[in-house]
């Protein structure tokens, strides 16, 4: 039995499409861009993380859908095989027991994430010693909801913030999304000097979960994703001296030294949600892990040129765990030892894949552990697309 994607069986009589021409997203013309001078380094003055309340066992979870999904019970060990021990649930198991209705799942996205920021939020403001005033941007990404208006300007209002405040939502990217918010929140810091940025992801996994989706695919994913939110506040270093005076902060702040993002060329449908009548469908291309394999190094390698940053300068790796096939698929691109994505692994065997917000999470625990040096940070999503920022920790 083979296993292929983000841990989807290679089943029989598969017919997704799988003609890709790896060699074709890989042409040097193509990957080509302005060659920048290094931008100025953007502080990041803290970063938190928040989960639901409804912590799973991984085991208890695999029980619990086979007992739903008997048909599927030949395949439990998909639980126990991905490296996940717990995840956070926005509701309880018996939820996806039935069916549920667009608005249900929006209403309950919005409601939950908002309820998640507002955990968040106070956590940032006082590890930086800032206060709702003080904030003059707002990037917020999600996928896994939709909601008009958009959450950044819900959440502008339960909070009391600012009328002017700059906003910034950001919305399909999926796994990569948290960390594409920490690299625009870094452009929007550098092109209005001064300015405090604050970064909010979330993506309640969970709720798109459709107990009618008898696909193997639908089975894998309630295997993976769990829920999670996570936060930043950046600024450039500009304002840091009058601050200072009044503010009990490190030193040493981590600092963005840059960032990008790639898009692959023809993968529109590697990975990919759809939308049916009562939800999202997940859609996990089983080629995914082979794009990283054999193209992730290539756009690395252009994204650090133009940066003028090279590999020999990382000092790790900190990689969003989107599943065992994602980690390996990075550490044999790169020839990476086991232990050089230990981090993020402990990350999915705590959390799960929580989309946006895991390379936050890896990037919460790096920081707390007292991690140092420079270290990229790299999350896969739609697109396919790749987001990187190099981090001085």
């Amino acid at each position: 039995m083979s296993f292929d994607g983000l841990g989807v069986p290679a089943v029989q009589g598969d017919t997704a499409p799988r003609a890709h021409r790896w060699h074709r997203v890989d042409r040097p013309d193509r990957l080509r861009g302005p060659r920048s001078q290094v931008p100025v380094p953007v502080e990041i003055l803290a970063v938190a993380t928040a989960t639901p309340a409804r912590k799973g066992n991984q085991q208890e979870l695999a029980r619990h859908v086979c007992s739903m999904r008997p048909e599927f019970a030949e395949w439990e060990d998909l639980f126990t095989r991905s490296g996940i021990e717990t995840r956070y649930l926005s509701v309880p198991v018996e939820w996806y027991e039935v069916a549920h209705s667009w608005a249900e799942r929006m209403d309950l996205h919005r409601d939950h994430s908002l309820d998640l920021f507002g955990k968040i939020v106070p956590q940032l403001l006082e590890q930086s010693g800032l206060t709702l005033e003080d904030i003059d941007a707002l990037v917020l990404n999600t996928t896994a909801g939709i909601s008009v208006p958009t959450l950044d300007a819900l959440l502008i209002n339960r909070l009391g913030m600012r009328r002017n405040v700059k906003r910034l939502p950001i919305y399909g990217l999926g796994c990569s999304g948290g960390l594409a918010g920490l690299v625009h929140g870094s452009y929007l810091a550098r092109a209005l000097p001064g300015s405090r940025v604050l970064v909010l992801t979330v993506d309640l996994c969970s709720l798109a979960i459709r107990p009618d989706d008898r696909r193997l695919v639908n089975f894998v994913a309630t295997a993976l994703f769990g829920d999670g939110a996570a936060g930043l506040i950046v600024q450039t270093p500009a304002v840091s001296s009058e601050v200072a005076a009044h503010v009990d902060r490190p030193a040493c702040l981590p600092r963005v030294l840059a960032a990008g993002e790639h898009l692959w060329e023809g993968t529109e449908g590697v990975l990919a949600l759809s939308m049916t009548d009562d939800g999202f469908q997940m859609d996990l291309g089983r080629q995914l892990p082979e794009l990283i394999r054999n193209g992730f190094a290539t756009a690395l390698n252009a994204f650090l040129d133009e940066v003028q940053i090279t590999r020999d300068d990382l000092d790790g790796f900190l990689v969003h765990g989107g599943g065992p096939k994602i980690l390996d698929g990075v550490a044999q691109a790169l020839g990476l030892p086991p232990q050089a994505l230990a981090r993020s692994r402990e990350v999915m065997r705590d959390f799960g894949n929580m989309s946006s917000a895991t390379i936050l999470f890896t990037l919460e625990r790096a920081v707390e552990a007292g991690v140092r040096g420079r270290h990229l940070l790299v999350a896969f999503g739609f697109g396919v697309s790749a987001h990187f920022a190099v981090v001085d920790l």
